[in-house]
C-alpha cells in the first residue's frame, strides 16, 4: 500500500510576498477544520419517523439480553449553499459505547437513509449497531461523534436531561451519555432433553424413553425467560415422576388429583426448607436458579407416565404469581415412554379367526387354540420375529343394537357374534373365546372358563416373551353394556345409590349419565337424562353414526363436536390445536352428574390395573415383576376422541401399577389431531396407511417417514401397511415390500394377521365386508381364513415363500438396535442427491459416530419392484462414514440379517455369511467407490428361490481389522501333571474395542496336533500321554470373522507329561508331593523362583533408569515383564531405558521362571517430571517506552525438548533495556517442568503512532495533515497551530510545528518555479526543516521547525509542505 501524502502549497512570487503570506494562511486555515460551526445532528431514542427506521431511533428501544441493537443518528442537511460551508455534509463518524462502566469502545457509525434525496434541504439517517451484552441489568452508555468535512468535525451528541445536545467537546460528550439498562429477555421457556432436543415450551412435546428396572433417567433443562429484570422467584409447576399420585386426593376435595390437580400454593408452606413443593402434590412447584429474569433448573425424568410442564414467576413488590401458561400459550407435556415401546414388533389378531378352520362357531379359533402347537400359535409368531399381540377387543360382545346382517334397517337378524368394538363388558372375556364354552352353561360359568383361558394364555405369553396388547373402545359402549362390580363399587363412591344394584345390570338402566345426550343442538354437551335420549357415538358428524354402540360422556372439552354439524365442520372441530377440558363438568359434589363423570373417568382408568391383577400383577409389584408379568399394553380406539387430561390420568394410575405398559391410540386424522395425541401417548395409530398404500417409489416412501418425523418428533408410529379397518393388497408381496421398508424405521412395524400366507384383498377369507367402499375382512361374524390356509399350505402363487421373507425381516429388527433407532441416514446412488426410485435404502446407526464394534451399524436395502432385479451402487458420504463410525485403518464386512432363510430353515447358513469378499471394505473404500447392490425379484418358481431370492438386505457392518498375535509365545510349566498343563500367554488390546478371540495349537512330540479356541488368555490342555512332550503357539482371530488371523507366536517351552505317582527325579518322592510341595519333580532338590528385588522404583523423565531383577530358586532364572512404562524395557533381567511419561504405573508385572515353576510381582514406578535443558536462549525484538514485554517478539530458542517461549510476565512494561526473565514452557506439560533464562531486550523511547493520537480513527488527508503539522493534541482536539509565513529578505520562510517523534512520519518542503511542475517528480527540490531557535510552547514529541526556500534568479517559486506517513 502506498503511503498517504497530505501537501500544504505555498505560492510565492518575487515581487508580491504579501499575496504570498495570504495565500498560505487561507490555505493552511482550510487544512486544519476548525470553524466553531456545530453541525445540526441528534439522537432521540424515543424518536419515530416514518421510512427512516423500523421503529424508534434506538431500535429496540429497551433492548434484552444478547439482542442486536442498532442506534440511529439523524443529519439535517439544509441551508443556504452560499453559507460558510455550505450544505451540511457528514462524512462518517464514530459511536462510543461502555458497559457498566467499563472503557469506552468505538464503532463506525455508517450511512443509512436520505429522506429526500437530491432536494438539499433535507434529513440523512445514519447508524451504528452493537449487540447487547448476555447480562440483563447491564448498563450501556454511549455518545456519538459524526464527522464532516464543513463542520466541527467531529460533532458530538450527547444526552442532557433527556434532550439531544451537541458539543465540541468530548469530554463534555463523555460526561453526559446516554444510557439503557439491558432488559431481561422477552417471557419465553425452553426445554432440553437429549432425544428430544430443545423445545419452545408453548404446545410442545418432549418424548423421552427409560428403562426404569435399570434405574436409567433422563435429565431436562427447563430455561425460563420471564421478560422482567425485576423477577424475584420462579418456579416450573410439573407432575413429572409423580404418576403415583394421580389417584390421590391431597386437598380432600373426593376428586383426584389426576382429574382436577388442586391449585398452585400461593407460598410455601411453614418450615419449607428446599425442593419441590408440596411434598405429596401430583403438581409441584420446583425452584429455579437464576436472576434478571433468566431462570433455569434440570429435573430427571425416572418414571414412565405423561405429564404436563409449565412455569411461573413473581416481581419485586408483587405476591401475584405469572404464568408461563397464559396469553395463548399452552403448556407444555413430556411422555416418558417405556423402552420396549421401541421394540415392539406387532401381530394384530382377531382370536375367533386367525386360526378357524371355517367360518362357524364350531370351526372358530380359541384362546386355547393359540397355544396348542398346531398352525398359527405362538412359536409361529415368535419365529416370525414377531413379539406383541394387538388382540382386536376381547370382551363379550353386545347383543342389543347389534348390526343387522343385512345391513342396517334391512330387517335381517344380526350378525353373529357381532362387532367385537360394541363391548358388553370391560371387565370380562368373550365367553366364546374359550374352547369349552357350553351354551348349557350358566354365562357366569362360560366367562369363568374364558377368563382362566385368558389368563392361561397371558402366562404362556409372558413365557415366550410375547406381549399383549387389548384393544377397547373408552368411547363407546354396546347399548347393553354392564355396569360390573367395577362400576358399582365406582358409582356408589361418586355418591350414587346402588342399593338392588347386580353387576350384570345395564349401565343404561342404572345410571344413563353414563353417556351423552342426544338433542339436537346441544347433543354430546351434557350427560344423558334417560335411556331415551342418549347419544349414538362418535361425538362428530364427518363419517356418520356407529349406530350399535353409546356415546360414553366425558365432560365437555375443546374439541368436542357438538350437535350435528356438517361433516367438514366436525372435521375442522376436531382439529383446533387445543387440549382444554371444561372442569365444570367435573368438580361437582357427590351424587351430581360431575361425580358420575368423575367416576366415568375412574371406570375407564381401572380397566388396565384390573386386567393386569386378572394377569398376574397385584399392585405394587417389585419392578422385576411389572417388566415380566401381566398385560403389556393398550390400543385406545378412537383415543383421539376423549379429553387428554383424561388419557394422562388413565396412563399415570396405569403406570403407577406397571411401569412399562405401553398406550398405543387410534389417532387417523393426523395433522393437528394426532400431533394433540402424540402429546400423551407413546405409540400413535395413525393415518399412515393411507399414503404408504399408494407409495409407489423411494421418494413416496420417505416422504411419508419425513412428514411424520416433522410432526411427532421422536414420536413413535406404528408401521402398519393395513389394519382390520383397512383392505389388503391385491398382491400380498406389496404389503412384504411396505413391511420390510418400515422394518428400518423407529416405530412399531405390524403384520396383519394372515399377511405371512398371502392374504389379500379378495378370496382369502370366507366373509369380506364393504367399509367406506373398502373391502376388509368381516370381523363382525364368524370368519375363517382357512381359505389362504388352503392356498399357503398348496404353496398357491408362491406363498409359501413370504412366511420366511417376512421371518427374516422381523428377525432382523429383532436383533437390530440400529433399525429400531431414530438415527438414519437415506442413501442416494452414489454422486447424486436423487434417490433410486425402486430402492429403497437408508443407513441405521444405534449411536452417531460409535464404533461398529460397540454400536450396532446397518445399511439397509429394499427392492421396491417384485417383477424386476434392481441394482445400483450407493454413496457413503464422509459425514455419514463418520456417523456410522468407520475409521481410516479398520477393514469392515456386513452380513444380511434379513437374509431368507427357507420355508423349512434350510438356508440357515445364508444369514452368517460376509457378502463384501474375503477382505471387506475400508472406510476410504466405500466413500470412494460407494457400495454397490443387487436385488432380486419375486421367484417364478420355487427351485429360484434356493439361488435369487427375493429378500431384503439388512446388511450389519462388522468389523472385520487384522489383529496383531500375543506379544510373546505362550508360557508353560515343565511338567503336566497327569497329562493337565496351563498354557497363558498375554492379551491383545485392540483401539477400537474388539474382544479377540485366540487360537491354540498344541503339537504334542506323538505326532497329535489339537487347536482350541478361547476368548481367554490361558486355556488348560488335558490328555496329553505320560512320556510325552507338548508346545503350543497361539494366533489372534478377528472376532467377527474367526477366519482372519493373526501370525501365530513362536513356540511355548516343553510341557513333559508326568502321573501322579510317579518319581521322576527319582528322590524318593512322588511327582504329586513335589507339586503340592512346589519343588519341580523333574529335578531333584529344585526350587521355583522367589523374587527378592524391590518392587517399587523412582524414576525421573528424560533420565536414563536401570535396575537389575534379583530372585531365589534354580538357575536359570528368565524374567518377563508386562505394561512397564513407556521407554523402558526388560533384557536379560536389567528393567532399563529412559522413562518418557511421569506419573505413578501400579498396573506393571514381572515373572521370574524357571524349570520349577513361576513366581509373579506387581510393580510400581513413580515417575516424576523432568528438568529441560535450554540450549540456545531466544533473541527479543526491541520495543518503546510504553509498550508491554508481550509487543516483544520472541524468536529462536531451543532446548531439550520441544516447547515454547514465553515472557514470564506479560504485562510488565520496562522503561529501559536490559534482561527480562523468559519461560520455556515444554509441550509435553505434564512430563517436564517448565525453566526460565533471562533474555534482554532493547527499549526505545516512547513515540506516538497515528492510531493512538486519532484514537483508532481512519487514515486520510484531513486526519494526517492534523498529526504531522499543529501540533494538536488529538483527532477531536482544536488546539493545532496554523503554519505562519514571513519575509526575510529575498527568503520565503514558512514555519510549522511539525510532529518529530514518529519515526514513521516525514515532513519535507517541496520547492518548484511552476506550479505546474509539482506533477512532474523531477523539477520538485526538496527543502528540510531546520529547528527553531524558539521552542516556547511546542508540545513534547513535536519541533518548531522553518523551511526556507531563496527567491534567487526565478521570477517566481512555489513553496509547498508534503507530510508522509509510512505504513
Amino acid at each position: 500500500m502506498n503511503a498517504p501524502t497530505i501537501r500544504v502549497f505555498s505560492p510565492a512570487s518575487a515581487t508580491r510576498f504579501a499575496s504570498v503570506w495570504r495565500a498560505v494562511m487561507l490555505f493552511v486555515f482550510l487544512a486544519l477544520p476548525a470553524f466553531g460551526q456545530l453541525a445540526n445532528v441528534w439522537h432521540v431514542p424515543a424518536e419515530t419517523r416514518a421510512g427512516a427506521y423500523p421503529s424508534t431511533m434506538r431500535d429496540p428501544l429497551s433492548p434484552g439480553a444478547s439482542a442486536s441493537t442498532t442506534f440511529y443518528q439523524g443529519c439535517w442537511k439544509g441551508g443556504d449553499i452560499d453559507q460558510l460551508g455550505g450544505r451540511v455534509n457528514q462524512t462518517g463518524g464514530m459511536m462510543f459505547y461502555r458497559i457498566d462502566g467499563g472503557s469506552w469502545q468505538q464503532v463506525a457509525i455508517g450511512f443509512h437513509y436520505d429522506e429526500r434525496p437530491f432536494t438539499g434541504d433535507h434529513v440523512q439517517i445514519w447508524k451504528a449497531s452493537i449487540t447487547m451484552p448476555s447480562t440483563p441489568g447491564a448498563v450501556v452508555q454511549y455518545y456519538f461523534a459524526p464527522t464532516f468535512d464543513n463542520r466541527t468535525s467531529p460533532t458530538y451528541i450527547y444526552d442532557s436531561n433527556g434532550f439531544s445536545v451537541t458539543t465540541a467537546t468530548q469530554a463534555t460528550a463523555q460526561a453526559s451519555p446516554y444510557s439503557v439498562t439491558v432488559g431481561a429477555a422477552p417471557l419465553a421457556m425452553a426445554v432440553t432433553s437429549a432425544s428430544a432436543g430443545t423445545l419452545n415450551a408453548d404446545y410442545t412435546t418432549s418424548k423421552l424413553f427409560i428403562d426404569e428396572q435399570a434405574t436409567e433417567s433422563v435429565p431436562v433443562t427447563i430455561a425460563f425467560s420471564t421478560g422482567a429484570l425485576n423477577t424475584v422467584e420462579a418456579e416450573v409447576w410439573t407432575n413429572l415422576n409423580n404418576r403415583e399420585r394421580a389417584d390421590d386426593d391431597t386437598n380432600g376435595d373426593s376428586i383426584d388429583d389426576g382429574i382436577i390437580s388442586p391449585p398452585a400454593p400461593e407460598e410455601k408452606h411453614v418450615g419449607y426448607v428446599s425442593g419441590a413443593y408440596p411434598a405429596n402434590g401430583y403438581f409441584q412447584a420446583h425452584p429455579m436458579s437464576g436472576s434478571n429474569g433468566s431462570y433455569t433448573v434440570t429435573l430427571n425424568a425416572t418414571k414412565a407416565g405423561a405429564y404436563r410442564l409449565t412455569a411461573r414467576f413473581r416481581t419485586a413488590g408483587s405476591s401475584t404469581w405469572q404464568w408461563y401458561s397464559s396469553n395463548g400459550r399452552r403448556d407444555h407435556c413430556i411422555t416418558v415412554t417405556p423402552k420396549i415401546a421401541r421394540d415392539m414388533r406387532v401381530y394384530e389378531i382377531n382370536v375367533l379367526n386367525v386360526d378357524s378352520t371355517d367360518a362357524t362357531f364350531a370351526g372358530r379359533s380359541t384362546l386355547e387354540s393359540l397355544t396348542d402347537n398346531t398352525r398359527w400359535n405362538l412359536d409361529w409368531l415368535r419365529d416370525m420375529g414377531l413379539n406383541t399381540l394387538w388382540f382386536q377387543p376381547v370382551h363379550p360382545v353386545a347383543s342389543e343394537g347389534r348390526e343387522p346382517s343385512g345391513g342396517w334397517d334391512s330387517g335381517t337378524g344380526p350378525y353373529d357374534p357381532g362387532s367385537p368394538y360394541a363391548v358388553k363388558n370391560f371387565f370380562e372375556i368373550n365367553e366364546l373365546m374359550a374352547v369349552n364354552y357350553n351354551g348349557s352353561n350358566t354365562m357366569a360359568q362360560n366367562r369363568t372358563a374364558s377368563m382362566s383361558a385368558f389368563q392361561n394364555f397371558v402366562t404362556t405369553a409372558d413365557s415366550k416373551g410375547v406381549h399383549v396388547m387389548l384393544d377397547a373402545p373408552f368411547n363407546h359402549t354396546g347399548y347393553d353394556c354392564e355396569i360390573d362390580e367395577e362400576g358399582i363399587a365406582l358409582m356408589s363412591a361418586a355418591g350414587v345409590s346402588t342399593s338392588g344394584w347386580a353387576p350384570g345390570d345395564k349401565i343404561k338402566d342404572r345410571e344413563t349419565r353414563f353417556y351423552s345426550r342426544n338433542d339436537g343442538g346441544n347433543a354430546y354437551s351434557a350427560p344423558a337424562t334417560s335411556t331415551a335420549n342418549i347419544a349414538a357415538a362418535p361425538d362428530r358428524n364427518d363419517f356418520g353414526k356407529w349406530r350399535d354402540v353409546y356415546d360414553v360422556f366425558f365432560g365437555r372439552y375443546a374439541t368436542l363436536v357438538t350437535g350435528y354439524p356438517e361433516a367438514q365442520s366436525s372435521r375442522d372441530t376436531v382439529a383446533i390445536e387445543t387440549d382444554g377440558i371444561n372442569t365444570g363438568d367435573l368438580d361437582g359434589a357427590a351424587g351430581t352428574a360431575d361425580a358420575v363423570t368423575r367416576a366415568v373417568w375412574k371406570y375407564f382408568a381401572r380397566y388396565v390395573p384390573y386386567w393386569l391383577e386378572k394377569t398376574g400383577l397385584p399392585a405394587n409389584s417389585a419392578l422385576a415383576l411389572q417388566t415380566a408379568k401381566g398385560i403389556d399394553g393398550l390400543r385406545a380406539d378412537f383415543g383421539q376422541g376423549m379429553p387428554p387430561q383424561f388419557w394422562e390420568y388413565t396412563i399415570n394410575v396405569a403406570r403407577a401399577h406397571k411401569w412399562n405398559f405401553v398406550f398405543m391410540t387410534e389417532s387417523l386424522d393426523g395433522g393437528a389431531v394426532t400431533y394433540r395425541s402424540n402429546r400423551h401417548f407413546d405409540i400413535l395409530n395413525e393415518n399412515i396407511v393411507f399414503p404408504w398404500q399408494s407409495a409407489s417409489n423411494t421418494t413416496g416412501h420417505r416422504d411419508i417417514f419425513e412428514g411424520r418425523r416433522s410432526s411427532y418428533g421422536q414420536g413413535l408410529v406404528l408401521l402398519n401397511n393395513t389394519s382390520h379397518d383397512e383392505a389388503g393388497y391385491a398382491d400380498p408381496w406389496e404389503a412384504f415390500i411396505r413391511y420390510a421398508v418400515g422394518s428400518t424405521n423407529d416405530g412399531a412395524p405390524m403384520v396383519m394377521y394372515g399377511q405371512e400366507i398371502g392374504t389379500s384383498n379378495a378370496n382369502s377369507f370366507t366373509h369380506y365386508e364393504t367399509n367406506f367402499g373398502k373391502n376388509i375382512p368381516h370381523f363382525k361374524r364368524f370368519n375363517s381364513m382357512q381359505p389362504q390356509w388352503t392356498a399357503w399350505a398348496n404353496d398357491g402363487f408362491g406363498v409359501s415363500q413370504l412366511r420366511p421373507a417376512y421371518s427374516g425381516v422381523g428377525k432382523a429388527r429383532e436383533f437390530s438396535p440400529a433399525l429400531r433407532s431414530s438415527n438414519r441416514w437415506f442413501l442416494n446412488p452414489i454422486g447424486t442427491t436423487t434417490a433410486d426410485a425402486e430402492i429403497f435404502a437408508v443407513a441405521k446407526y444405534e449411536s452417531s459416530g460409535s464404533s461398529p464394534v460397540t454400536s450396532d451399524v446397518v445399511l439397509a436395502f429394499q427392492n421396491l419392484s417384485r417383477n424386476t432385479t434392481q441394482a445400483n451402487t450407493f454413496g457413503i458420504p464422509d459425514v455419514l462414514a463418520n456417523n456410522m463410525g468407520l475409521k481410516s485403518g479398520r477393514r469392515y464386512n456386513a452380513k444380511n440379517t434379513a437374509a431368507y432363510l427357507g420355508p423349512n430353515n434350510e438356508y440357515s447358513g445364508r444369514r452368517d455369511s460376509f457378502l463384501w469378499g474375503a477382505n471387506g471394505f475400508t472406510r476410504e473404500d466405500l466413500i470412494t467407490n460407494g457400495l454397490y447392490v443387487s436385488l432380486n425379484p419375486v421367484p417364478a418358481t420355487t427351485a429360484a428361490w434356493s439361488t435369487a431370492p427375493f429378500e431384503a438386505q439388512f446388511l450389519k457392518v462388522y468389523d472385520v481389522t487384522p489383529l496383531s498375535a500375543p506379544a510373546s509365545s505362550p508360557l508353560v510349566a515343565s511338567y503336566a501333571l497327569d497329562g493337565s498343563v496351563i498354557f497363558s500367554w498375554s492379551a491383545v488390546i485392540d483401539a477400537e474395542g474388539l474382544v479377540p478371540r485366540y487360537l491354540l495349537t498344541v503339537t504334542r512330540s506323538n505326532g497329535q496336533v489339537t487347536t482350541h479356541e478361547t476368548t481367554d488368555t490361558s486355556l488348560t490342555i488335558t490328555g496329553i500321554p505320560s512320556g510325552v512332550t507338548a508346545t503350543a503357539t497361539v494366533m489372534t482371530l478377528n472376532p467377527n470373522d474367526v477366519s482372519i488371523a493373526s501370525s501365530a507366536t513362536s513356540s511355548s517351552g516343553q510341557t513333559l507329561s508326568i502321573t501322579s505317582a510317579g518319581d521322576e527325579d527319582a528322590d524318593g518322592i512322588s511327582n504329586a508331593a513335589e507339586v503340592l510341595a512346589g519343588t519341580n519333580p523333574l529335578i531333584a532338590d529344585a526350587f521355583a523362583p522367589q523374587i527378592t528385588s524391590p518392587a517399587s522404583f523412582n524414576a525421573t523423565v528424560g533420565l536414563a533408569f536401570s535396575t537389575t531383577l534379583s530372585a531365589t530358586g534354580d538357575s536359570p532364572i528368565n524374567y518377563a515383564a508386562t505394561d512397564l512404562p513407556a521407554g523402558l524395557t526388560l533384557s536379560g533381567g536389567v528393567i532399563s531405558g529412559t522413562p518418557l511419561a511421569a506419573g505413578t504405573f501400579s498396573n506393571a508385572s514381572l515373572t521370574a521362571s524357571n524349570t520349577v515353576g513361576t513366581a509373579s510381582q506387581s510393580l510400581t514406578f513413580t515417575i516424576a517430571k523432568g528438568t529441560p535443558v535450554i540450549t540456545v536462549a531466544p533473541s527479543a525484538s526491541a520495543i518503546t517506552v510504553g509498550q508491554v514485554l508481550s509487543d516483544s517478539t520472541l524468536s529462536g530458542g531451543t532446548a531439550s525438548v520441544p516447547g515454547t517461549f514465553a515472557w514470564s510476565s506479560q504485562n510488565v512494561s520496562p522503561t529501559s533495556s536490559g534482561d527480562y526473565e523468559v519461560t520455556f514452557t515444554p509441550s509435553a506439560a505434564a512430563n517436564y517442568h517448565s525453566v526460565t533464562t533471562m533474555v534482554n531486550v532493547q527499549v526505545s523511547p516512547a513515540g506516538t503512532t497515528f492510531s493512538t493520537w486519532s484514537e483508532g480513527a481512519a487514515l486520510n488527508s484531513a486526519n494526517l495533515i492534523k498529526y504531522a503539522i499543529g501540533g494538536a493534541s488529538g483527532l477531536m482536539a482544536t488546539d493545532g497551530v496554523q503554519p505562519s509565513s514571513t519575509i526575510s529578505g529575498l527568503n520565503l520562510v514558512l514555519t510549522a510545528i511539525v510532529r518529530t517523534d514518529d519515526p514513521k512520519l516525514t515532513v519535507v518542503g517541496e520547492v518548484v518555479t511552476n506550479i505546474l511542475d509539482y506533477g512532474t517528480a523531477g523539477s520538485i527540490t526538496t527543502v528540510q526543516g531546520v529547528d527553531a531557535p524558539d521552542q516556547t510552547g511546542v508540545p513534547a514529541g513535536c519541533k518548531r521547525q522553518s523551511f526556507t526556500v531563496q527567491k534567487g534568479t526565478d521570477s517566481k517559486k512555489f513553496l509547498r509542505l508534503k507530510s508522509t506517513l509510512a505504513p
